[in-house]
């Protein structure tokens, strides 16, 4: 017999639901950061299991799973906040989706539709790619991701998770009046250290919604001020990074190599030197934007 008090909530084309023991809140904040997802509750039925199951205990919020690994810094005692919980959610679902799409590579990067196809930026700490990708979405351009995209093993064109894109907060001095101003008018979910943004309709791309991948940009943040340059970046660089920064780890290592070869062979391959980001942006519209 199933506990009532849980709620199983399926997400989209996932087959496995969720389960929310007791943790309505929880729900709601992550629904908060989810756009063109189909969510719906199903009745409790002891023949389904959930992937994961929420609860909330002594203040706190835990998660536990058969199928998926703790993070690194998982600790059993669970985040008291529910941006902290809703983001531990946010990157188990990640890891749960590589599971359920078997067929799909899974890039650490961000991701902007420009004119025509993807532009995706291979993910490297502190490059300033999620700040890079809030001012082109202030510029109008429509943000598939910020974090992960999902990508085809077929037609190599990235899928959109739908996920409103997570940043560090306090938005750098560095940026422009209008861009934090823009920031400021999209705080959603958020603590004095982070915050998700909702992004409106046109600014960030629905679950499901696909492009081609067009160009892969490598970041190069410099401390010192310099004007942005743009070059041609190597292939093999460019391929290396891509490796790197995919986690579908079910796949063998060949057809990994392949994918990203795909991509590779199938994309403008560029570096991106710079210190300014509104400066990266001209650069950036200028050349993948007409």
């Amino acid at each position: 017999m199933t506990d009532p008090s849980v709620r199983l909530i399926r997400f989209g084309a996932y087959k496995a639901p969720i389960g929310f023991d007791d943790c309505d809140e929880l729900l709601t904040g992550f629904r908060s950061i989810l756009r063109g997802w189909d969510i719906s509750e199903v009745p409790p039925d002891p023949s389904i299991p959930s992937a994961i199951r929420f609860s909330k205990r002594k203040g706190r919020h835990r998660w536990r799973s058969t199928r998926l690994p703790p993070p690194d810094d998982w600790t059993p005692h669970g985040p008291k906040k529910i941006i902290d919980a809703v983001a531990d959610f946010h990157y188990r679902f990640l890891d749960w989706h590589s599971q359920e799409f078997t067929d799909q590579f899974c890039l650490h990067c961000a991701a902007v539709r420009m004119n025509d196809g993807l532009v995706i930026f291979p993910s490297v700490q502190k490059s300033g790619k999620s700040t890079i990708v809030v001012e082109l979405a202030m510029r109008g351009y429509r943000v598939y991701c910020d974090d992960v995209l999902p990508v085809d093993t077929k037609t190599f064109h990235g899928i959109a998770m739908g996920i409103v894109p997570r940043i560090r907060l306090p938005v750098p001095p560095s940026v422009s009046p209008q861009h934090k101003e823009f920031v400021e008018s999209r705080i959603g979910l958020s603590d004095r250290f982070a915050a998700y943004l909702n992004l409106r309709d046109g600014e960030l791309a629905n679950f499901g919604e696909s492009g081609e991948i067009r160009a892969v940009l490598l970041l190069d943040r410099q401390t010192e001020p310099m004007l942005a340059q743009l070059s041609s970046a190597r292939r093999a660089l460019a391929l290396s990074k891509l490796i790197n920064q995919n986690y579908a780890k079910h796949m063998s290592p060949q057809l990994i190599f392949d994918g990203m070869l795909g991509i590779v062979d199938n994309a403008e391959l560029r570096s991106l030197e710079f210190s300014d980001v509104s400066d990266a942006a001209d650069l950036i519209e200028q050349k993948f934007g007409g």
